[in-house]
């Protein structure tokens, strides 16, 4: 049966029983509490034993209310039947025994009885409890009198008048008790059903009627939480086009369509249904307890179309409405909440570019792979697996130490990038694990580490005497959203000492063209530091936004830079158009995945400020390229008409 959802609270009678449990304390204090008065003041041959009993019970069972509230209905159980029996124990006294005995016994009894129309009334809540107790008292009083008169007058009417006394007493406290229960119970209960009817209506999409998106999700993950690796399945119903119905037929059309197809949902899976929510303009989703076979889902699924097959009657017309079924189960192809309702969406886009009406969620080897990498990732960092490696970037300088002139390269700028040493998988490339690091949350503490330990690694050179190198560093987009970056740079330029200036932040042209990004260059060049385009031409960047970024360099993307080995002219005149243009906004250029001769001479011929690529040098460790610059075997370019009588493996000045 579908649930009502609505807010992540107990219902009303669960609250109720809470608010009950300090009043049967309060109520067995003042049992225990007349009977010790009893004891005290009325001189009768009735058994002391029955009294000390009585209050010693009582009391005990408000302590256990007070300290063990699970013990609550163990507690109500055993007062009710002490007090039957007590009461029994009492009637019979009355009926068989002498009048002193019998006033007591009346007053006992009607005490008890009236104790035990409050628990009546605490139980199923029936105002009826006050005339039952106040009529039960008249007639406790009643009988008193009855035998007091009877009494000859030789007998002590005495202590038959202080039980008299009594029981009017502790009758009318029960009676005020009882009032005061009643309209204290009501009020309280009227205030719960009044939160409970707005949560809700809260949790209720108001066009269907159906749970909405926020009370589905809330009750998703609960039951994700108790359940534990218990199976249930989720399936969404997308309707198919039908944003073609709102455009054809009028918003109006479109809301009837949705309200009658949560009828026709709510009638066709409304016996299995766990829930039955509107998650989204045109889809609608279920979950179902236990777990569900192939062929469960395919028949589950057939049931769901033929509730389709019918016309709709919306817009006085009929009208074919079809739909699209994803599912998802849990654990089987989905881990948590948010994965399982990716799976049912991923299976609605691959049902349809399949041409199917169904389709079930799998966790292909991809999926697999990549929740083991994110596993690993996550403890990447702490274990020390991550490790950067360094590329140089040569300045084109003449013989005349004059840049730009197309005479040779030299090295005073390296990019550091990224690798992860993979205990078992051994070196796993970014394009591998940045952008599972990015959907995982993990990228800004990452992104942080590489700040710092780029800076350290370039203070080390130059202790070393390696050299005074500059060092440039990817920031990802997700970074950029971070509040924290620029501090994060300001923090590794410091603990570090490495000047500002010797700082390249690059950042993609696709992810540049937003003001956020805008912002944060501007922060970060505030400080000193420089900043790069990086694959400038992949993207479609505004004009007029670049003109009024802060750029110091643009990094030409390497797809530009391959086309510059063959004689197409329409590939050299784009790059050389880009190389003008961003002269022209005040920076110089890095051509980037110079791999060979031609590329890099036809680079320097166009206007190229920088080379950089496998010509020049491959990424290394820390360790191998200082071991390879203090030794010399660093790669150099010359342009061929300067490179007579010179190697390949000449040292870069």
């Amino acid at each position: 049966m579908i649930e009502t959802i609505g807010a992540d609270s107990p219902d009303i009678e669960q609250r109720l029983q809470r608010y009950r449990r300090p009043l049967y304390a309060v109520i067995l204090c003042l049992i225990a509490i007349d009977a010790l008065v009893a004891q005290r003041l009325l001189d009768t041959p009735f058994e002391a034993v029955a009294r000390y009993v009585l209050a010693s019970g009582a009391a005990v069972g408000a302590l256990l209310l007070w300290a063990a509230p699970r013990l609550f209905r163990a507690v109500e159980v055993g007062v009710f039947v002490l007090g039957s029996v007590l009461s029994l124990t009492f009637l019979g006294l009355a009926l068989g025994g002498q009048a002193t005995v019998h006033a007591e016994a009346v007053r006992s009894f009607t005490v008890w009885l009236a104790l035990l129309v409050v628990w009546a009334f605490l139980t199923f809540g029936s105002r009826a409890a006050l005339g039952s107790s106040a009529l039960l008292l008249g007639l406790g009083v009643a009988q008193v009198l009855v035998h007091i008169g009877a009494t000859p007058p030789p007998d002590d009417h005495g202590v038959q008048f202080g039980a008299l006394a009594d029981l009017l007493l502790v009758g009318s406290a029960y009676l005020m008790l009882l009032f005061a229960l009643t309209n204290s119970i009501e009020r309280r209960s009227a205030a719960l059903a009044s939160e409970e009817t707005a949560a809700r209506m809260l949790a209720l999409d108001s066009l269907t009627g159906v749970t909405n998106r926020a009370a589905f999700h809330r009750l998703h993950q609960k039951i994700t939480r108790g359940r534990g690796d218990a199976p249930f399945t989720l399936m969404l119903v997308d309707l198919d086009d039908f944003r073609s119905i709102n455009e054809r037929f009028g918003t109006a059309v479109g809301d009837d369509v949705l309200r009658e197809v949560a009828l026709r949902l709510a009638n066709t899976v409304g016996q299995e249904a766990r829930v039955l929510a509107r998650l989204g303009g045109d889809v609608f989703g279920f979950l179902l307890d236990g777990p569900l076979e192939d062929e469960q889902a395919g028949g589950l699924s057939a049931r769901v179309a033929r509730a389709f097959q019918a016309p709709f009657t919306a817009g006085g017309g009929p009208l074919q409405v079809t739909a699209t079924v994803g599912i998802s189960r849990y654990p089987q192809d989905a881990q948590t909440p948010t994965e399982q309702v990716s799976q049912a969406e991923r299976a609605v886009v691959r049902a349809r570019e399949v041409g199917e009406k169904y389709r079930i969620a799998s966790r292909d080897d991809h999926e697999v792979e990549r929740e083991a990498l994110e596993r690993d990732l996550r403890e990447a960092l702490g274990k020390g697996e991550l490790e950067l490696y360094y590329q140089p970037i040569g300045t084109v300088v003449g013989a005349g130490g004059q840049e730009r002139d197309g005479a040779k390269v030299t090295v005073r700028t390296v990019e550091a990038l990224l690798r992860w040493n993979h205990p078992e998988r051994g070196i796993v490339p970014p394009a591998d694990f940045i952008p599972i690091a990015e959907r995982a949350g993990l990228i800004v503490s990452i992104g942080n580490w590489v700040l710092g330990e780029a800076c350290r690694q370039a203070m080390r050179w130059e202790r070393e005497g390696v050299g005074a190198f500059n060092v440039s560093v990817n920031v990802s987009p997700h970074q950029f959203t971070d509040p924290g970056l620029t501090e994060s740079v300001r923090r590794a330029l410091h603990s570090t000492g490495l000047p500002p200036g010797r700082l390249l932040v690059e950042v993609t042209e696709t992810s540049a063209d937003q003001p956020v990004v805008e912002q944060r260059l501007a922060e970060i060049r505030a400080l000193g530091v420089r900043v790069a385009i990086d694959d400038f031409g992949a993207g479609y960047s505004s004009l007029g936004r670049l003109r009024n970024m802060p750029i110091d360099l643009v990094k030409l993307d390497r797809s530009f830079v391959r086309g510059l080995e063959g004689d197409d002219m329409r590939v050299r005149l784009i790059v050389r158009a880009a190389v003008v243009l961003a002269h022209g906004l005040g920076a110089k250029v890095v051509a980037e995945g110079i791999e060979s001769e031609p590329q890099a001479a036809a680079a320097v011929d166009i206007g190229c400020d920088y080379l950089q690529g496998y010509l020049i040098d491959p990424p290394a460790s820390a360790r191998r390229f200082a071991a390879a610059w203090t030794s010399g075997d660093v790669r150099a370019w010359l342009p061929p008409e300067d490179a007579e009588g010179v190697t390949p493996a000449a040292r870069l000045n």
